[in-house]
């Protein structure tokens, strides 16, 4: 019964009529690159172009007409020309893309493993622009650990359903029930404040 309530509420409603004006077969699961792009494309541009107009009525270069006239001949002359390892990494980058644009209409390959492919490519000698030894020390590992665990961890609460019976025990335990989704959110960052303050 809860369930047909939550599938007939209005913010339902709303998020499956909002779907109904995608490119067909983008509302089943996530839409591919190139629905995103058909989607999106005429409100970025449209967007870039007011955007362009608003910041340079709000801040004006500063720079006066007559040193300006000269700045991009001067400009193009300092510019080296691309190094070997430039060239390949832009060509990673448009092959790149070009995947991600054509995503289910070209080929089936997902822009996960477009992605994780195109960076094992641009690490392996000859054909890659970058080298293990200059990554692995600048790479955050705690970080991804973290992430990793966390994800993980999260997703088995989510498919053995302990999250929700989690949930329900702090609710009932700290009586908490009666509290707004916002006090709620007051609550829980005020004890992360606290923890961050005193580990």
């Amino acid at each position: 019964m809860a369930a047909t309530a939550s599938v007939n509420s209005p913010t339902w409603r709303g998020a499956s009529e909002s779907t109904a004006t995608l490119p067909a077969g983008a509302s089943t699961g996530a839409p591919a690159a190139s629905a995103r792009l058909i989607v999106g494309a005429p409100y970025s541009l449209a967007l870039s172009v007011a955007l362009y107009f608003i910041l340079m009525r709000m801040m004006k270069p500063r720079t006066t007409e007559a040193s300006a006239v000269g700045a991009p001949a001067k400009l193009a002359s300092e510019l080296c020309p691309m190094s070997r390892d430039e060239i390949k990494l832009l060509l990673f980058a448009m092959a790149l893309l070009g995947f991600w644009a054509t995503e289910g209409k070209l080929h089936d390959f997902d822009s996960s493993s477009v992605a994780i492919a195109a960076v094992a490519l641009m690490f392996l000698p000859g054909i890659g622009v970058i080298a293990w030894k200059q990554v692995q020390s600048r790479i955050p590992w705690g970080i991804l650990i973290q992430l990793g665990v966390g994800v993980g961890l999260g997703t088995a609460l989510l498919k053995t359903g302990a999250a929700g019976w989690l949930a329900s025990f702090v609710v009932e335990q700290f009586g908490v029930q009666h509290l707004s989704a916002f006090a709620i959110l007051a609550v829980l960052s005020i004890l992360e404040f606290l923890a961050q303050k005193h580990p």
